[in-house]
């Protein structure tokens, strides 16, 4: 078997190559009879070979690396097959990945054997070929007996529970190509055919966990609940993206309104799920996964109310997060907020001053985003510098996911709804305090020791310093504009005194190198934004600050660079040189010492030779 499994594998190498005569082909239903030479060379070398491994009957291939590799191969060539001169060499290529699919639910673990040969399962290696045959001619499986086969290859887990949940996504995509390409009357039938078995499961577990009092079993329920919900997830997911041909405007609203309907249908399941379980981070993951890919299925302000339950239920769902101090499940809801931003911010923020159709969403995003705020400050006080919290059962992952996703949600109001984020506030409190709350805690963020939480400070401060250039309150009564001005006045304060200081302070202390490229950009979007008497105070505030070690004739180099680059509106040549020397200089082992260092001296004798010349 192992000299044949290295056939398979040198083929697997060259299959890019070999493909290339019949990919420039578009399959048309028929022969390739007319082609070139090449193609029809290919062709009959595929035809043969999978010829040969459906004669095999798996008395070579039933080898577990065999028949892993025997998987890829055919996922390799999945998008040629209908390619070939012959139809039967797709029919038997999918024959051959189903019946490895079925066999593998028979057979041991091997993953111990396979991960030492750099392979998955072929159970794994079975769905990813199904995935891609499915995709590639989808056409082809609609006949009944091909989706008899599939139904029951898409049941099968439910009876073994051997299927991981990434092989089960990766059939679902297969299976929503397959009913995106049948005629769109059989769409609602086939939808809630893929989606009954699931459906069925979550009630049942849901009832389970209602009632279990065994604590050692919840988790396990959990999990299941969360797979079953990220499946619904995909179905929603693959069959409103399935990339199929014949597809006008209005069979993609249709395919839209059909999964609406799946999920209004089971609605009152998925709630209490939400409303009750999100405190577990495997379900509020799974929640919300689910609630950002149904967001796209709203298209008009006739699914209004789809909307609202969306928002509704994630809400609920970080509220409840929040009461019971786990702050690990909040990161995945707080995407679905960055999505809703993305799609309906700008939206929300063209009714700023109506009360047009576009006010309802409105209303919907800023509740959102006001309620996502409240749950994050609910949680336990993060230390965002060492990655820790004070509640002593959190993960050391706790603030870096936490902080970092809301500083992507704050990034993506900045972007996309900049006026309304200016004047977000609760009642009791004066216009944009949640703005000026949230650049407040920037600079602990752009000194955080976790790489993605300074990164995503730096993305949400550039994002408002590049809008707020260009905001204007002119259709506000004067009261408000007032108001409005006011509070963006106050943020961009805080921006050249604490945001400006920590950036540079981050610069010279030990800060990732990741981090560095992106912290200058950010120092310049505030120097080129700024007047040089808002901003000189904060900048001789760092640089006369203990992190800076490199002396007083760096500083002096630093301080003109900076000021240079503040007065002229555009950085001078050498800006972003200057800075990353300063950041490198500062990462020496030789503390204490590092102003009397030569590479400083080089440094400051190379800088004013250039002054000079």
């Amino acid at each position: 078997p192992y000299q044949f499994e290295a056939a398979l594998f040198c083929m697997i190498a060259v299959s890019e190559e070999i493909a290339k005569p019949l990919r420039r082909y578009q399959h048309d239903g028929s022969s390739l009879i007319n082609v070139d030479a090449d193609a029809q060379q290919t062709s009959s070398f595929l035809e043969r070979i999978v010829s040969a491994l459906a004669k095999n009957a798996f008395s070579s291939t039933s080898h577990p690396l065999v028949m892993a590799r025997m998987c890829i191969f055919l996922n390799k060539y999945a998008t040629v097959f209908p390619l070939c001169s012959s139809e039967n060499t797709f029919e038997t290529a999918s024959e051959l990945a189903l019946s490895s699919f079925n066999r593998s639910l028979e057979g041991g673990n091997y993953d111990a054997f396979l991960d030492s040969c750099d392979v998955k399962s072929p159970l794994s290696e079975s769905c990813n070929a199904l995935q891609q045959l499915l995709r590639s001619c989808p056409a082809h499986f609609s006949a009944p007996t091909a989706m008899n086969a599939l139904e029951n290859a898409w049941k099968m887990p439910y009876a073994c529970r051997k299927v991981d949940i990434e092989d089960r996504e990766s059939l679902c995509s297969g299976l929503c190509y397959v009913i995106s390409s049948l005629p769109s009357e059989q769409w609602s039938v086939s939808v809630e055919n893929l989606a009954k078995p699931l459906v069925a499961c979550l009630s049942v577990l849901a009832k389970e966990a209602d009632t279990e009092k065994n604590c050692d079993i919840i988790p396990s329920v959990m999990k299941r609940i969360s797979h079953e919900i990220l499946l619904l997830s995909s179905i929603v997911r693959y069959f409103d993206q399935a990339d199929v041909s014949n597809l006008d405007d209005g069979k993609r609203a249709l395919r839209g309104k059909v999964l609406v309907t799946l999920l209004n249908r089971n609605w009152s399941c998925l709630k209490h799920i939400g409303e009750t379980y999100s405190s577990q981070e495997v379900v509020a993951e799974a929640i919300g996964r689910l609630l950002s890919d149904s967001l796209w299925l709203y298209k008009s302000v006739e699914e209004l109310s789809f909307l609202r339950e969306l928002s509704n239920l994630a809400k609920t769902s970080m509220l409840g997060i929040a009461k019971t101090n786990k702050p690990t499940s909040l990161p995945s809801l707080l995407l679905f907020v960055k999505t809703m931003v993305e799609l309906h911010g700008q939206n929300a923020e063209t009714s700023l001053q109506t009360n047009d159709e576009n006010s309802f969403c409105r209303e919907i995003v800023v509740d959102l985003i006001m309620v996502s705020y409240e749950a994050v400050r609910l949680c336990p006080r993060l230390d965002v510098t060492n990655g820790s919290s004070d509640a002593s059962t959190q993960g050391s992952n706790t603030s870096t996911d936490l902080v970092s996703s809301m500083f992507a949600t704050l990034s993506s109001c900045a972007k996309h709804c900049p006026r309304l984020l200016v004047v977000l506030a609760k009642d009791d409190q004066p216009l944009g305090e949640l703005l000026r709350l949230s650049v407040e805690a920037a600079p602990d963020a752009l000194k955080a020791r976790e790489v993605e939480v300074a990164l995503s400070a730096v993305a949400f401060l550039e994002m408002l310093i590049t809008s707020a250039s260009c905001l204007t309150f002119d259709d506000f009564e004067d009261t408000k504009k007032s108001a409005a001005l006011s509070a963006l006045h106050r943020t961009m304060s805080i921006i050249h005194t604490n945001v400006l200081a920590s950036s540079l302070v981050s610069v010279c202390e030990a800060a990732s190198q990741e981090v560095v490229g992106p912290t200058i950009n950010l120092i310049k979007s505030i120097l080129k934004h700024s007047q040089w008497d808002q901003i000189e105070g904060s900048i001789g505030s760092a640089l006369n600050s203990n992190q800076f070690k490199l002396g007083d004739a760096a500083r002096e180099i630093m301080f003109d660079n900076l000021k240079q680059c503040s007065m002229n509106g555009y950085p001078p040549a050498n800006f972003d040189g200057i800075i990353a020397e300063i950041w490198q200089m500062h990462q020496t082992d030789d503390t204490g010492a590092i102003a009397g260092g030569e590479a400083v001296a080089e440094f400051v004798k190379r800088y004013f030779r250039q002054q000079a010349t």
